[in-house]
């Protein structure tokens, strides 16, 4: 019986839970890039990057481990330099302040302010939406021109049995929503500080 209904109070307290995007238009973009320059065809380009940590959680026996790294959005900057026939390279130490840079930002909602959506998600068996958002911002900027170009989307979700009245777009089912917007930001990015040449 206890069994029975902790397994029904877990089913209610769950809801459903729908993610928006504060820019779809970011996910009708064409994501077929695979057509890039070849290696010899790349020019170096200078670039300091900043990119927010990604962290994971992973188990080692009784022992949970908590790892972060910025590796794969530093990859992922480098990779659309390279749709634009550019090979970003790291900047000069001693030029800093006249390197351009790039920043791909992401930054979330407080965790005590989710916590309370949480709470009052729970108490109200599910009526209650939980909220969550995170922000992604890219920005470029060049000393040498005093060019500034900033990007960005918010994805978020709420979790209530509401959401189940609320249609979700074909681009958010097909999941991979907020890799899916860095990339787009970046490519606008670059696109709008007129960046190399797309390959067509």
């Amino acid at each position: 019986m206890k069994i029975l209904t902790l397994t029904l109070s877990l089913i209610v307290l769950s809801g459903c839970t729908h993610i928006t995007v504060s820019d779809m238009d970011l996910l009708k973009e064409t994501s077929n890039q695979s057509t890039k320059y070849s290696k010899n065809d790349l020019q170096i380009f200078p670039l300091n990057i900043e990119a927010s940590l990604s962290c994971y959680d992973s188990r080692i026996g009784n022992t949970i481990k908590t790892s972060c790294s910025n590796r794969n959005r530093i990859n992922s900057v480098v990779d659309k330099f390279k749709e634009r026939g550019l090979q970003a390279v790291p900047g000069d130490k001693s030029q800093v302040s006249s390197t351009p840079h790039i920043s791909v930002i992401k930054d979330e909602m407080n965790g005590f302010l989710e916590g309370v959506t949480g709470f009052f998600n729970i108490i109200t068996f599910g009526l209650s939406p939980l909220y969550h958002y995170e922000d992604y911002i890219v920005t470029y900027t060049d000393p040498n021109t005093d060019l500034v170009v900033s990007k960005e989307a918010t994805v978020s979700s709420t979790t209530s049995w509401f959401s189940l009245m609320r249609s979700t777009p074909k681009e958010i089912e097909e999941g991979n929503v907020k890799y899916k917007i860095e990339e787009a930001l970046i490519r606008k990015v670059l696109e709008e500080a007129k960046l190399g040449e797309e390959v067509k």
